[in-house]
């Protein structure tokens, strides 16, 4: 069955683009400032579809809510363990990893998800701000 690209579907994969790893909740807030209209079931289905289509990445992150990622390509993310923050990290790691696990013990790898955790930029300076104070 092929599934229409209806106008809330690309109001809803639009918000998904705009924001950074968004939550289902976040993309549903998005939406409503756009479209009140558009349920909260209505973005939490189009979002999960989505992802089982293979158009957005689902990232499963400890300690957060599931993210939505628009981007595809083999790529890593860090999270900041302070304010949450989720960005990706363009690198071949994710890539290499795959190979050498595949030539080392014969999988096919379909899928690899890395995760660093750490403190970002913004998070670093104001804990360094308070300790100089």
């Amino acid at each position: 069955m092929v599934k229409r690209n209806t106008r809330q579907k690309r109001i809803i994969m639009d918000a998904v683009c705009s924001l950074d790893h968004p939550s289902a909740t976040a993309v549903y807030e998005r939406v409503q400032a756009i479209d009140p209209k558009i349920s909260r079931s209505t973005v939490f289905r189009v979002l999960s579809d989505e992802a089982a289509a293979g158009k957005l990445l689902r990232l499963h992150i400890n300690g957060t809510d599931d993210r939505f990622d628009p981007t595809l390509t083999s790529h890593c993310h860090i999270r900041c363990r302070v304010c949450g923050k989720v960005e990706d990290i363009m690198t071949d790691i994710a890539t290499d990893m795959s190979s050498d696990i595949e030539g080392s013990h014969g999988y096919s790898v379909e899928y690899c998800d890395v995760v660093f955790y750490g403190i970002c930029p913004d998070c670093k300076d104001k804990t360094n701000s308070v300790q100089t104070a």
